[in-house]
Formats: structure tokens, C-alpha cells, sequence
């Protein structure tokens, strides 16, 4: 086995079982280990021998990738307490509680607003197009008649 054989069997092991980001940190660390040991004069099989099945490395990862997100699930964010309060979490827009009839009252009347605004602006832009484009029109045509005529 030669050091990009044992870095693909390692990475072929790693896939699907792991983020590429720890993929990726994984085999920098291997290769830049690889190169350390050589530059110190130890061959390349020697390293292999020491390092073992790059499979073995590879379980040994994905196991601790394993540990690391059973810790997480331990921490302080997966208590029982702070899961249901963010459960019980009522919907809301800023401080107003959207499950009052207030709240929703006050919601639809925004969101009318704003769909008037909408379309407010789109036809003062409309209106401002044409008001520009008739007389832009008009003045082509009149250039085009008078160039026809000229040139007969």
C-alpha cells in the first residue's frame, strides 16, 4: 500500500459517515504526518506499518464524531426544561403575540398596507413609464415620417 492509497481507503471509509469537513482536516493531518515522519528519514512503509488499516482510523473517527454528538445532545441546549420552553413558544411578530385576535388582527391590517403600498408604487412607476414612453413614441414616429418623406 502506498500513502494515497492508505489517504483514499481512509477517505472511501469516511464518506457518508462523517461531514467532509472532518474528512478533509482528517487527511491533511494524515499527509502532513506522512511528510513529517519522512522528513525525519523514516520510509514510507514504515509509517504505514505504524499507522495500521486506514479503516480501523476511519471507524475510530466516525465513533468519536458519534461521542461528540451524543455530548452535544447532553449540553445545556438539550435539556428537557429549554426543549419544552422553546416548544411551547407562542408565534409572534416582534413583542405582539400572534395567537390574541389583536395580534392577528393587527398582522392582516400590516400585511394590507403593505400590499397596497406595493401596488402603489408599481403603478405610480407604470403611470411615470408611460407618460414618458407617448411622447417618446410620438417623437420617434414624427422623426421616422419625416425622414420617409425627405427621402423621396
Amino acid at each position: 500500500m502506498t500513502k494515497e492509497e492508505f489517504l483514499e481507503q481512509l477517505e472511501d471509509a469516511l464518506v457518508g459517515e462523517v461531514p467532509n469537513s472532518v474528512i478533509y482536516d482528517n487527511k491533511r493531518y494524515y499527509e502532513r504526518y506522512f511528510f513529517s515522519e519522512m522528513k525525519q528519514g523514516r520510509t514510507e512503509q514504515e509509517i504505514l506499518i505504524e499507522l495500521g488499516s486506514p479503516r480501523l482510523i476511519a471507524r475510530t473517527i466516525i465513533d468519536m464524531q458519534g461521542d461528540a454528538k451524543q455530548q452535544y445532545r447532553e449540553s445545556v441546549y438539550y435539556k428537557d426544561d429549554i426543549r419544552e420552553e422553546f416548544e411551547n413558544r407562542k408565534p409572534h411578530l416582534g413583542i405582539l403575540d400572534l395567537t390574541t385576535w389583536y395580534g392577528r388582527l393587527f398582522a392582516w391590517v400590516g400585511g394590507i398596507m403593505s400590499l397596497v403600498l406595493l401596488i402603489w408604487l408599481i403603478s405610480g412607476i407604470v403611470s411615470l413609464a408611460i407618460q414618458i414612453a407617448i411622447p417618446a413614441i410620438m417623437i420617434f414616429a414624427i422623426y421616422s415620417l419625416i425622414k420617409t418623406i425627405t427621402k423621396k
